[in-house]
């Protein structure tokens, strides 16, 4: 299991190599994308009520290599992905 690569208070900062993208859910679960080569990477779903449990995770592809943040297309299918599986009672792993 994963753990978020920043702790819940940095969510304004994305100062880390691997995060490309990071958001807070219902101020309970962290979602990020972090990298996992140039053109995928791993989106994560963490619960923060339970410790940071990790909860879901699916591999993911970027439109392109995300230097300067991810394609806003890119987020809108991730958004999807991530409320789904929050909807679904967190059974998806």
């Amino acid at each position: 299991m994963s753990q978020p690569l920043l702790p819940w208070d940095s969510l304004k900062s994305t100062n880390h190599p691997q995060l490309v993208w990071r958001s807070q859910l219902n101020d309970r679960y962290i979602i990020e994308m972090q990298r996992t080569g140039g053109y995928s990477g791993k989106l994560f779903v963490f619960d923060h009520n339970q410790s940071d449990q990790e909860i879901f995770s699916v591999d993911v592809g970027l439109s392109y290599l995300a230097m300067f943040g991810p394609d806003m297309a890119d987020v809108q299918e991730w958004h999807g992905t991530f409320e789904y599986a929050v909807s679904m009672g967190n059974t998806l792993h």
